[in-house]
């Protein structure tokens, strides 16, 4: 019994990353990639901790709702669709009317303290920073989880941001009325079409699909769009489906759940629904960043299958990649071709994209090489941020060293000042080898 659990685990943890396991089972290809994909997506959430992300984003979200919906209600006022964008919410969330009474009650009288018709000056400021925080805390959450260390610049985020706050209230108020004339006009085409009757229940079926399937876009759109990096069409789509369909399970219990809440009166009063409702609203968030796990497991499981953690590298491994990823680099740049991108390190040295990166935020640290903006949007190339004339393997090796040390204090002490000058020393007896030579004439 032991052994048999002892085999499962080593499957789980050695065996289902072998490179070439997927041509040993027949017709494994696709059950090996779905394994890998949950088991990369469960560890990173555990790595990542999404439960504790899912409860800063849920506090962040209690404080900033009001402010948030407020703006929703100006925009929608400007377009004069106020009064719709409300009855499209309370139709849409009918299971938390008492929630939603208070919300808007408190959303309103934030807009009339502003000037009423018109959010101007101070009002105005204060919306537009409550949620460029909010949304500045999504993307800090989508990057850890997507591993990127550099958020958007200050003008993107007022772009990005202000197109999101734009476009929400007009994409929700745009996919209720859609659906409603899909609904009436594909009716009215089965009433005038005779044939077309006789597929009236996948006409049905698709008509029932339709809502769950925006819920899917709009998922797919969140995590595409909130990270600063490009994700794939087909990884945020495929992550777009799970999410929105978990979400609306959520939904779902949440409703049948709502019948409890009745007992909770003598002891919450008018707020009963508060309790289940921050549940919900934690589980949601979780179901987002569980789902945006998802979607970077599945752009990037294969390049798990070098089972390699970049914080376990070796010293040596580390610099070893640290020279032969500068020397490629070099190379391309002496031959004034396009600069390389980290995929295209990573399938040149056959090494995870994952560790590349690693290495080249340590070059980039050690002030080797510099990212350059490419065509195409969030993606980066690499070039020598110094002159190739000076990119020696020693200078290399030498830079990604104190990089991972600090040197400096360590030699300002007194017993340590006979070892620096033996240890210049030896540094000088290498940068005079013949083999040390510059990385563009390898």
């Amino acid at each position: 019994m032991i052994k048999k659990i002892k085999k499962k685990i080593d499957f789980f943890t050695n065996i289902i990353w072998q490179p070439n396991l997927k041509h040993q089972i027949k017709n494994g290809s696709t059950l090996i990639r779905l394994i890998r994909i949950i088991i990369i997506a469960t560890k990173r959430s555990i790595e990542d901790n999404c439960a504790q992300k899912a409860s800063a984003l849920t506090y962040y979200t209690m404080l900033s709702v009001i402010p948030i919906v407020a703006m929703f209600f100006g925009i929608a006022k400007g377009f004069g669709y106020e009064k719709t964008l409300e009855a499209q919410i309370y139709e849409d969330f009918a299971d938390k009317k008492e929630i939603l009474d208070q919300v808007f009650e408190m959303a309103h009288k934030f807009l009339n303290n502003t000037n009423g018709d018109i959010i101007a000056g101070a009002g105005l400021i204060m919306l537009l920073w409550t949620v460029m925080k909010v949304l500045g805390n999504i993307e800090t959450s989508f990057n850890e989880i997507w591993q990127i260390k550099k958020p958007r610049t200050i003008i993107r985020k007022a772009t990005d941001y202000m197109a999101i706050m734009i476009f929400t209230p007009v994409f929700f108020l745009i996919s209720n009325s859609s659906t409603i004339f899909i609904s009436n006009y594909i009716d009215h085409l089965s009433n005038s079409i005779a044939w077309l009757q006789s597929f009236g229940w996948l006409i049905s079926l698709s008509l029932n699909i339709l809502p769950y399937s925006l819920i899917w876009i709009v998922f797919a759109f969140i995590y595409m769009t909130i990270p600063n990096t490009k994700v794939n069409f087909k990884s945020a789509m495929i992550a777009g489906i799970i999410g929105g369909i978990s979400f609306q399970i959520t939904q779902y219990l949440y409703i049948k759940f709502q019948v409890g809440v009745a007992q909770y009166n003598a002891i919450y009063g008018s707020f009963a629904a508060i309790p289940l409702f921050l549940v919900w609203l934690q589980t949601s968030w979780y179901i987002v960043l569980i789902g945006a796990e998802l979607s970077y497991a599945i752009q990037n499981v294969s390049e798990y299958e070098t089972q390699i953690n970049s914080n376990k590298l070796s010293h040596e491994a580390k610099i070893t990649l640290s020279v032969l990823t500068t020397e490629l680099i070099v190379n391309r740049f002496e031959k004034g071709e396009n600069a390389f991108i980290a995929h295209e390190i990573s399938q040149k040295l056959d090494v995870s994209e994952r560790i590349i990166k690693y290495i080249l935020d340590t070059l980039i640290a050690a002030k080797i090489i510099s990212e350059v903006k490419t065509n195409i949007d969030k993606l980066y190339a690499y070039q020598p941020a110094l002159s190739t004339h000076l990119l020696t393997i020693r200078y290399v090796i030498e830079s990604v060293e104190k990089t991972e040390f600090n040197l400096v204090k360590l030699y300002q002490r007194t017993n340590m000042l006979n070892t620096k000058k033996f240890f210049e020393s030896f540094r000088q007896c290498l940068e005079s080898q013949p083999s040390n030579k510059l990385l563009r004439e390898i």
